[in-house]
């Protein structure tokens, strides 16, 4: 059982949830991700992978802007050892590094940390109403 399984099993996610919540097409070019992009993973479907080197501590882009996800919060896999986690702020979810990260390597979150950034983020939108 992979990582991903045992997340989705723990918080009862089934296979037809997963894949409702994967279909995403804002028709945004792949390409046009400044350092980033997305391609084929050994994880799970699709990913995002490193154009060029990440220090730890470098804000990637925005998961989640303005209450929609992006394409780096739809193709962000998860992994128990995560070389990225998500922080939420007034305006969403920004992607951010947690190691060094080489240029090809694939960009992964703990699926468990978005959804806590993604509860405080909704807490905070809720508290500035």
């Amino acid at each position: 059982m992979t990582s991903f399984q045992r997340f989705m099993d723990d918080c009862g996610i089934t296979e037809e949830m997963n894949d409702f919540v994967r279909q995403y097409d804002d028709g945004t070019d792949f390409k046009s991700m400044d350092g980033v992009s997305v391609d084929s993973s050994p994880i799970h479907g699709f990913g995002i992978f490193a154009n060029r080197f990440y220090l730890p501590g470098y804000g990637v882009g925005w998961a989640n802007l303005n209450g929609s996800r992006t394409l780096l919060g739809v193709y962000t896999n998860h992994a128990d050892n995560a070389n990225c986690t998500v922080m939420p702020t007034i305006h969403g979810i920004m992607l951010v590094t947690l190691q060094s990260i080489e240029a090809g390597e694939e960009m992964t979150i703990d699926y468990r940390d978005a959804i806590n950034a993604a509860n405080a983020y909704r807490d905070e939108l809720h508290a500035a109403d």
